[in-house]
């Protein structure tokens, strides 16, 4: 067990301080720390339960490995829906990201625009943004009206030529 605590502390001694280093090996590393004490305490009564329950999962993995190699395709079909299963995750995780950026966007958005039509009434007046107001709801009322024109006179020649190719159809057909 010491190589791999040796070998944690080499890559340790290249990422953190001295100070840090020295405050590990004190309080963690020392075998008459609490810490190692829990450690040891705990492996002590793990250690009986880990032996029982391997008595018990070792004839399950048996069967597990004997049934994986009987079967390679369903090892393949395991693993292509533990990778379906995957990206189906990350995609949905993509999705909160994006909806979370998108939303925090709009809500900045409308807050600014709040922010920015309080600053114009402060700085022109009550009067003169009620002016100001009615101007632009005339000229988007004017804007709604040429709009609605629009979409009625295309909506016409539509029906139009609707009824002229139905007239069509329904001439051919007599025939």
């Amino acid at each position: 067990m010491a190589l791999p605590v040796q070998w944690t502390l080499g890559v340790l001694k290249s990422l953190l301080p001295e100070p840090v280093l020295a405050l590990l090996e004190e309080h963690i590393l020392d075998p008459a720390s609490p810490f190692q004490q829990l450690l040891r305490q705990v492996s002590a009564v793990l250690t009986p339960v880990a032996a029982q329950m391997y008595a018990v999962i070792a004839p399950l993995l048996d069967r597990a490995t004997q049934a994986i190699a009987g079967s390679p395709d369903a090892v393949i079909l395991i693993f292509l829906l533990a990778f379906i299963v995957f990206v189906v995750q990350l995609l949905a995780y993509l999705q909160r990201i994006m909806l979370f950026w998108t939303r925090l966007a709009f809500r900045m958005l409308f807050w600014s625009v709040i922010l920015a039509l309080g600053a114009v009434m402060w700085q022109r007046g009550l009067e003169q943004s009620a002016r100001d107001a009615a101007v632009l709801g005339r000229q988007a009322l004017g804007f709604g009206t040429m709009l609605q024109e629009v979409f009625m006179r295309e909506y016409r020649k539509y029906d139009d030529m609707e009824k002229e190719r139905r007239m069509a159809s329904a001439g051919r057909r007599r025939f």
